[in-house]
């Protein structure tokens, strides 16, 4: 954009700067906190009898919404933040990254706030006391930093990651996604003070299992974790515990638990390395902004390879589980306390004991337990409402879809085709900051009001839609009938290099020949 043009934009309304960032702002969070509701009202089911309500009944009621509330996390966030990044208009107060990380921010807070206060009438509906999620900040850091530097990276890479700055963008985010894959987020939540050495309690528990089992961790850590977990890091060979499953086990069944994770410290580097291969299936996604633009389609074969992918890993993951079971079964300090610890575990999260067929990273806990030599004392239970969770994700989808499509439509009903006005046309270019309407509004004013303002609109049109050629053929057709001949011609060139084939638009034929008569009447006009 050059100075004149830059210059002339900080006298326009302050409308045509904000409206948008203010409106998708805005719409960001209902989307976020609609898409929640909806999907967890699809999700939820009758609730189950007082009487009958052991804990498994519990969480395989509740599974579907939580399902759900993982789909919330994500999807609304996304198809956002990248709906804004290509929307973002060229009047915007923020650039095209800062205004969809802001979109997409301000809608992650719509649906947070919804799932909490879906969670909490849940809990009232149980007549239990109000429980946190099994997720928080921490724990996403830790167990998720290698999808935050995707989603990072999709808005960063712009449509050629082999220009500057786009490939300093997806280099540095390539090493912090293999980073990410060796020691999770820990690195981080280290600086920030949230992962703590072990008390006494645990660092002696650690001690007793590396005896039994003759394998030392590295180093161990505590994370303010709402989730009672415990999670391994072969590649490090460092064990991670969540304050919340040093609450729920007594010493044995921590033992146990402890037991199953150094099992995964005992993998094979072909092991580790096929995790990694695994998890690297995931990074395509940080360049969805180019594979969007320039590939169109080829990305659904991305997405499509990666479903498969994450399919195969979940299948290979559960073999792995079942290893680690077995391997604390084998050094538990007494018999069946490893089922027992995973059974509170389970309880604690309200995670149920029988999921569908094929779901899920982790053997089913009824057959860990049988496995684990202890059979339940209570009978095989179903699985969660399949359709259920189906209606709930289809409820989020389908209201992030029809909320995108009208928000990317109303522009176009903001001006009546019987009777287009003035105001109708500014509302435009503030909706979507000058993306359209600047043409529209640039014709208006030459034919109503101020013709040299309506020529400037036609040229900030122009400079904002490099691939547009309307506006220019317009601006040259109405300088040509001006008399302006000069200014005409290089508009008219400007349109003509924008098309393929100009001869095949009317407005271009129609500037010509109002280039050719003015440059006539100045023929005529010119002294001998």
């Amino acid at each position: 954009m050059n100075a004149v043009s830059q210059e002339w934009i900080e006298t326009l309304p302050l409308t045509f700067r904000w409206t948008q960032l203010l409106v998708w702002t805005g719409v960001g969070f209902v989307v976020g906190a609609g898409s929640t509701w909806i999907g967890a009202r699809l999700a939820t089911g009758p609730v189950p009898d007082a009487s009958r309500r052991h804990w498994t009944e519990t969480a395989r009621w509740l599974y579907p919404t939580r399902t759900v509330f993982s789909v919330s996390v994500t999807c609304p966030l996304v198809a956002m933040g990248l709906t804004a990044l290509l929307r973002v208009g060229p009047f915007s107060p923020l650039g095209a990254t800062s205004f969809a990380l802001f979109v997409a921010g301000s809608t992650y807070l719509g649906a947070a706030w919804m799932r909490r206060a879906v969670r909490r009438r849940l809990d009232r509906t149980l007549e239990r006391a109000p429980r946190p999620g099994n997720w928080n900040w921490q724990a996403v850091i830790l167990a998720y930093p290698h999808v935050i530097v995707v989603l990072a990276m999709a808005f960063l890479v712009g449509r050629d990651p082999f220009a500057m700055p786009d490939l300093a963008w997806a280099l540095l985010g390539t090493a912090l996604y293999l980073g990410c894959l060796v020691r999770a987020g820990l690195p981080l939540l280290r600086v920030l003070g949230q992962a703590k050495p072990p008390n006494a309690r645990l660092q002696a528990v650690v001690d007793r299992v590396s005896e039994r089992a003759g394998v030392r961790p590295r180093a161990s850590w505590v994370l303010n974790w709402s989730m009672p977990n415990a999670l391994a890091l072969p590649w490090t060979q460092e064990l991670v515990f969540s304050t919340r499953i040093l609450e729920v086990l007594s010493d044995e069944e921590l033992e146990a638990i402890t037991a199953h994770e150094v099992g995964h410290l005992r993998e094979s580097t072909r092991t580790r390395a096929a995790r990694t291969a695994f998890a690297l299936c995931l990074l395509p996604l940080g360049f969805a902004h180019y594979a969007t633009l320039e590939h169109g389609t080829s990305f659904w074969w991305v997405m499509a390879g990666l479903l498969v992918a994450v399919l195969a890993a979940s299948r290979w993951s559960r073999r792995l589980e079942a290893a680690a079971d077995a391997h604390a079964v084998d050094h538990e300090s007494e018999e069946g306390v490893h089922a027992r610890a995973l059974e509170a575990l389970y309880r604690a999260a309200d995670t149920p004991a029988v999921l569908s067929k094929g779901t899920g990273s982790h053997p089913n806990l009824f057959d860990r337990m049988v496995a684990s030599g202890v059979t339940p004392d209570y009978p095989r239970p179903a699985p969660p409402a399949r359709h259920r969770m189906l209606f709930g994700f289809l409820g989020v989808v389908g209201s992030i879809l029809l909320a995108n499509y009208a928000l990317l439509r109303a522009p176009g009903w903001l001006v009546s085709e019987e009777d287009p006005s003035l105001e109708a046309y500014e509302r435009q270019v503030a909706w979507t900051a000058g993306r359209r309407g600047l043409h529209d509004l640039g014709l208006w004013e030459t034919n109503t009001r101020d013709w040299e303002t309506g020529i400037r609109y036609l040229d900030l049109a122009t400079t904002t839609n490099p691939r547009g050629h309307h506006a220019p053929a317009d601006a040259a057709f109405l300088l040509a009938h001006a008399g302006r001949c000069g200014e005409a011609a290089a508009r008219l060139t400007v349109s003509e290099d924008r098309m393929a084939e100009p001869e095949s638009c009317p407005r271009i034929r129609r500037a010509r020949e109002a280039l050719v008569s003015c440059e006539e009447d100045e023929a005529v006009s010119a002294p001998l």
